[in-house]
């Protein structure tokens, strides 16, 4: 059986080869790096979302000087603007007081525990039909009162990460 060594192949050959392989390699560290890029723009993009959305409730909570009964209105009006943002908030006590139009599925969230976002690494991931969602779960305290908030935000699916990414 004849082997080829390096060496015995044209130089046009080896030129054609090497090129194709640096060519290949820089293409494929080209699409990881954009890849990574994506995944960490559409992260910073949620948890900032998702942030403007617990401030706007804690406002919206705040603005009611703990009427209950004008909580219902006064949530339904703190987000604005926000596209495939969905919250949910509850009172200390387990009782819902909002609960965004079509957030029915928020109830997969009941089980995380509510923590302080300080960063895009404590969003919860789940999927849901297919969907990829993030979300977190936190409490906010308004006039000596808890509330639990859970919201979410629906992945754009144009990077169609991992769900275990942050």
């Amino acid at each position: 059986m004849n082997s080829y060594k390096l060496s015995t192949l044209s130089l046009t050959l080896r030129l054609m080869i090497f090129a194709g392989s640096a060519i290949g390699l820089s293409l494929i560290v080209s699409v990881v790096l954009i890849q990574e890029s994506v995944k960490k723009h559409f992260s910073d993009q949620y948890l900032g979302e998702l942030l403007v959305v617990t401030g706007s409730v804690e406002r919206r909570l705040d603005s009611i000087d703990g009427n209950m009964r004008l909580a219902q209105e006064a949530l339904s009006n703190a987000v604005s603007g926000h596209h495939g943002v969905y919250f949910r908030v509850d009172a200390d006590t387990g009782e819902q007081l909002f609960l965004s139009q079509g957030g029915d599925f928020l109830y997969q969230l009941n089980d995380f525990d509510a923590t302080k976002i300080t960063d895009k690494t404590q969003l919860k991931n789940w999927q849901l039909d297919g969907g990829v969602y993030r979300g977190f779960v936190t409490e906010i305290s308004v006039d000596g009162k808890s509330y639990r908030v859970i919201a979410r935000w629906i992945c754009l699916s144009i990077s169609n990460f991992s769900i275990n990414s942050p």
